[in-house]
This record gives structure tokens, C-alpha cells and sequence, in this order.
């Protein structure tokens, strides 16, 4: 089934003044107005569910409903804002709040659909156009009582899901595709008895301003949350993952009140997908109400600088926040809606879960192990000895590898590393019939090569330190069903329209969507030792020595002291350097788009009344 997402049709705004009750909700009587006066009535539908539509070959893509937990759909208080038009230019004219209210459940196959009934006097009986926001109080947001509707279309920033779901979800009205294929405030149909207004009741849908995004696993090969690795596995058969944490990273910092939408998408045959009878992927089937299924944001453009990147990353690989995966209890965290354009659908962009797990090597306990490009986990002994083979090369004689370290910039041997190279060898030689031993340092010149030769033999290596890594997958919303990708495909290159036609919506996190990653299997062992990054926005190996660095990272400034780590002790007194060194990893593609043709993990996304998104996951 999937997340069921509603497009909030209305934009709102970043500095809102205080909202104040100026009208009142009317009494339920027959009775006449005051002059210059008239009545209103709104149905307001919660987010809720409603039967699927179906069509032959179409599926159950988009409309996939499910009721979600109580705590989502609790309503503590109503505001209406009524304008005088349903243009940019119009203008608010009275702005209602209540809390008295009660809320009519329809049960529906199962599901769950809950409205709340309205009545309200107007000034007068002309015209006016209606935008609910439910639970404003629970938010940090404040609502205007004057301007026009064009004041609502400034982007709230600096915002995160907590903002918004205090003590109830901040709900807005929800974009409603209609027959004309427009989308517009509600229009309200002023009279003159509570009576009349009741019988020309406006219909108003709200949505929740956040997505959903639950991770859980399938069942073959899992043991709750630790799943093994198939014995046909050629490098890494019988080895365990256990997940340990789970989080939201590249989450949205700007948002919508009320979700914004291009009409270009409800036009049908614009966005139909090949092969499979779908004229349009951006509306749902099931219709009262015909929903929109996806949302421009405030960084849609790739504008602005509105994401939180690496959230749980800090110094020394500790990381801050993260969720336990709990094994009996749904994992699932909320987030604001991120989406984009073809151009900017890019892993800087793109909301990503992140994945902790302890790998087990042979079903082993966690333990350190280092990794090079032959992909197998190495233990301390196994990788000293590929040093020690290397190391003959230069000395014969060797016999032993007592220690090493690797070089990093911030000098710390304390923390797991991502493409590193060695910096010191600690070894025991025989020369003369003499057992010996000696340390080699990384430094530049002809006067000691060995630590460079070395590196040149055995390349680099990831180190893993507790056996902790890492794995990530990116959010799909429209995903495979809805946006196939051949692997070959580089959308964010072209210009014609295809691209936008065969892509468009494939990544993002729209509001009221729920997101359901099922991760299914562990294909390419060990995930990453450190947060994985985000090319062309952070670099992926922030220790990685580059040519002219001093190879005393601890004390740069006083390479003349021999007992610094790093300095040749031969040689006092010189500022040896790191070589030039033509293995040097490529510097990743700034801005790579979200598919690669490998993946870290696999999983099904199941978008839920939410609607709801599935999305299967390999790791």
C-alpha cells in the first residue's frame, strides 16, 4: 500500500502576525441575520482515507490510503481565513479560530474518514474564498488577520518537523484537482439563513504539513533486526548486519504552510509512463476528492541553502540523535516536504535514511576490521600481513608489523576512517644476524621512501572501528513504478522535455506521505566506516592528506622535535611533507544525481490516509 500524500494548494507565509478570533462561528438557528450580514457553511474533511480508484492497467501506484495512529490526526483547533477572490492579490477579510467543535467519523472498508461541520456568519453575502488550518496553536507559526492571499507565499526557513507536530500535526488545506484542472481556494456561497448556507456547503480537505518515514525490514534473512548475509555470497557469505539506529538526513529547513503546486502537472498526457496505460502520474484515480500527488517547496529550484546535512555527525565519529531500532515498535520520524526539479534531483538535495549497523564478519562479534578494494574485512592480523608483504618489497628481511598508523590531518588514530592511507610503519627486521626494529614515517624527498612504497603496493583502506558502518537510501516518492530508471539514464542532463516527462517527482518527500522502506537484503557487505557523504557538498574522506601537507598533523608548526610522530627522526630539524601520490582517489562528481548504478542498499518504499509509499531496499 502507499503513503498517502496530499499537495497543500496554498502558500504561506514567514511572518505572520498574531491570529485573533474577529468572527464567530454561528449559532445554529433559522434565525435572519443582523444587516449586513449572511452565513456560511464548510464541511472540512480531515486527512483521512477514501476507497482507491482503479483503472486497467493502472494499479494502485498513487491511491494506496491507511489510517496511520491517532496521534496524527488529532484536531485541537480550527481557524478559517476567508478572502475576498481567489487570486495572489486578494485580500483576507475575516479570520475565524475555534475550539468548539466535534469531529463525525465515516468508517469506509475499514478506513477511516472524519469531517467537521462549520457554521459561520460574513460580513455580507458577496462572494468569498476559504483556506482551514487545523492545530495552528501547536506550531510556531503565526497566522495574519490582513493582507492579501500573495502573503502567504513567503517560505517559512529555519523550520524543522518539531515546529510542527508539538501537540498536534499543522494542517492546511489540500490542493483538490477539479474538472477545469485548476486548483483555487474553496469558494464559500454566502446566505442569508443558517439553513440556506447548510444547504450549499463548501467542501475544504485538509492535509498534514509533514511526511512520514517508517523503516522495517522483510523476513527472509532476518532475525529481527540483524539479518545474514546468504552462504552463496561469494566475499561475504554468512557475515551478519545487525542495525543498531536509524535517522532523517538532508531534511528540509524551509517549507510551505500550505503546499504549492504547478498546474502544468494535472494537464494528461504530459506525464504519462510508458508501457504501463498511466496518462498521468501527478493525480490520483479514487475520486471525492481527486488527489494531487506532488508539491513544489521552497528550494524546488535549487535556490537557497535550506537543508540540514549530516545531521548526527560530529567530531570523533560520535553521532547525536539518532533512533534505536526498535524491534517490536514501528520506527518512523517526520520530516517537512523536500522535493525538486529535474535539474536539481541530486544527492545534495535528496532526503536520505541513514542506517547504523555493527557488521559481523563470519557471524563474529563487532570488532575493528579494515577494508581495501579487494571489498573483504580484514582483521589487525590479516592486515598486518598484507603490510608486511608489501613492506618486503623494500625491506627483504622483514619479519614482523608491530604497529602503524594511518595519517590524518587532525592526527587522531581514535576513529574510523574512509580512504586512508598509512603514515608510520613500526616493523622488526634482521640485518647482520641482528633482530631490529625501526619505524618508517610518511615523508617526502629520496632519504626514506619505505612508508610510500607501501601505500603504492596496497592502496588504501577504509578502517572500521568497532566494526560500525554505514548505509543510506534515498527517499523515492513517484520510484520505480511510477518513474522507471534503466541505469543508464543521466537525468539531469538534456534539455528537452523528456527528461522532466520521464522523471520528474521520482525522489522527494511530499507532505501528508508516508514512507515505508523495507529494507530486503545486504548485497555488497560493509557499508561505509564514517556518514556517508555528499558529493560536490561535503567530501567524502575529510582526513585524506593532500601534497604539501606536513606529515606531523599533532604538532605541524615544530617538525624539528624527533619524537614527534611523523617527523623522520634521522633528520631533524626538516619539514618533511606528504609526496605527491598518483593513487590519490578521484575527487567525487559535485552534484551526482540520485541513481548510481550501484547501490549501498536496496529497499521498497510504500507510500500510506497518508498515502501511502513502498519502497524495497538492498543494502
Amino acid at each position: 500500500m502507499k503513503i498517502r500524500h496530499f499537495l497543500f494548494m496554498l502558500l504561506a507565509a514567514g511572518a505572520w502576525a498574531s491570529c485573533s478570533d474577529d468572527g464567530d462561528l454561528a449559532a445554529n438557528d433559522p434565525i435572519s441575520p443582523t444587516e449586513g450580514e449572511a452565513f456560511i457553511s464548510l464541511n472540512v474533511t480531515l486527512p483521512g482515507t477514501t476507497a482507491p480508484g482503479t483503472r486497467a492497467g493502472e494499479g494502485t501506484a498513487n491511491d494506496n490510503f491507511d489510517d496511520g495512529i491517532a496521534a496524527e490526526y488529532e484536531i485541537n483547533d480550527l481557524t478559517v481565513i476567508l478572502f475576498d477572490g481567489n487570486s495572489p492579490t486578494a485580500t483576507i477579510t475575516k479570520v475565524y479560530t475555534t475550539t468548539d467543535f466535534s469531529v463525525n467519523e465515516i468508517k469506509n472498508n475499514g478506513n477511516i474518514t472524519s469531517t467537521v461541520s462549520l457554521n459561520m456568519t460574513v460580513d455580507s453575502q458577496a462572494a468569498c474564498y476559504a483556506l482551514v488550518i487545523a492545530n495552528k496553536n501547536s506550531s510556531k507559526v503565526v497566522i495574519p488577520t490582513s493582507g492579501t492571499f500573495s502573503s502567504f507565499n513567503a517560505a517559512l526557513t529555519g523550520k524543522t518537523a518539531t515546529d510542527f507536530n508539538s501537540s498536534g500535526f499543522f494542517m492546511s488545506s489540500s490542493p483538490i484537482k477539479n474538472v477545469d484542472n485548476t486548483v483555487t481556494l474553496v469558494e464559500c456561497f454566502p446566505k442569508s439563513t443558517v439553513i440556506a448556507a447548510s444547504e450549499a456547503t463548501s467542501n475544504i480537505y485538509l492535509e498534514r504539513i509533514l511526511g512520514k518515514v517508517e523503516v522495517t525490514h522483510n523476513s527472509e534473512g532476518w532475525s529481527n533486526w540483524t539479518y545474514t548475509i546468504p552462504v552463496s555470497s561469494e566475499l561475504y557469505g554468512n557475515d551478519k548486519v545487525a542495525f543498531t539506529n536509524w535517522g532523517l538526513d538532508i531534511t528540509n529547513t524551509a517549507t510551505y504552510p500550505v503546499r504549492n503546486i504547478d498546474t502544468d502537472w494535472l494537464i494528461d498526457g504530459n506525464f504519462q509512463v510508458a508501457g504501463t496505460g498511466i496518462t498521468n502520474r501527478f493525480y490520483g484515480l479514487a475520486t471525492n476528492p481527486v488527489r494531487i500527488y506532488y508539491a513544489v517547496d521552497p528550494n524546488y529550484d535549487g535556490t537557497g541553502d535550506n537543508y540540514k546535512f549530516d545531521t548526527y555527525y560530529t567530531s570523533g565519529n560520535t553521532l547525536n540523535a539518532l533512533k534505536e531500532v526498535a524491534s517490536n515498535n514501528p520506527n518512523y520520524d517526520y520530516c517537512l516536504e523536500n522535493t525538486f526539479n529535474v535539474a536539481n534531483q541530486k544527492q545534495g538535495q535528496t532526503t536520505r535514511v541513514l542506517m547504523q549497523a555493527n557488521y559481523l564478519s563470519n557471524g563474529s562479534t563487532a570488532e575493528d576490521f579494515y577494508m581495501g578494494d579487494q571489498r573483504r574485512p580484514l582483521t589487525l592480523a590479516q592486515f598486518k600481513s598484507v603490510i608486511l608483504a608489501a613492506l618486503k618489497i623494500d625491506v627483504p628481511t622483514a619479519t614482523a608489523i608491530n604497529s602503524f598508523t594511518f595519517f590524518t590531518k587532525a592526527g587522531s588514530q581514535n576513529k574510523a576512517l574512509k580512504r586512508a592511507k598509512l603514515g608510520s610503519i613500526s616493523y622488526t627486521y634482521t640485518a647482520s644476524g641482528n633482530t631490529i626494529t625501526t619505524t618508517a614515517y610518511l615523508i617526502n624527498g629520496t632519504g626514506n621512501t619505505i612508508v610510500a612504497d607501501v601505500n603504492k603496493e596496497i592502496g588504501r583502506y577504509d578502517y572500521y572501528k568497532g566494526g560500525v558502518c554505514y548505509y543510506i537510501a534515498r527517499v523515492k516518492h513517484f520510484g520505480e513504478d511510477l518513474t522507471p530508471w534503466d541505469n543508464a539514464t543521466n537525468y539531469t542532463i538534456g534539455t528537452d522535455n523528456n527528461y522532466t516527462r520521464d522523471y520528474l517527482g521520482r525522489y522527494g518527500i511530499v507532505r501528508n506521505n508516508w514512507y515505508q522502506l523495507a529494507f530486503n537484503t545486504v548485497n555488497n557487505g560493509p557499508g561505509d566506516p564514517i556518514i556517508p557523504g555528499i558529493p560536490g557538498v561535503d567530501p567524502e574522506s575529510p582526513d585524506e592528506p593532500t601534497p604539501g601537507d606536513p606529515v606531523n598533523p599533532g604538532n605541524p608548526t615544530d617538525p624539528t622535535d624527533p619524537a614527534d610522530p611523523g617527523v623522520d627522526p634521522n633528520n631533524p630539524g626538516t619539514d618533511p611533507t606528504v609526496p605527491e601520490d598518483p593513487t590519490s582517489p578521484v575527487t567525487p562528481t559535485p552534484d551526482a544525481p540520485d541513481d548510481d548504478v550501484k547501490y549501498y542498499i536496496d529497499c521498497t518504499i510504500n507510500i500510506l490516509s497518508w498515502a501511502r509509499r513502498y519502497q524495497k531496499v538492498d543494502l
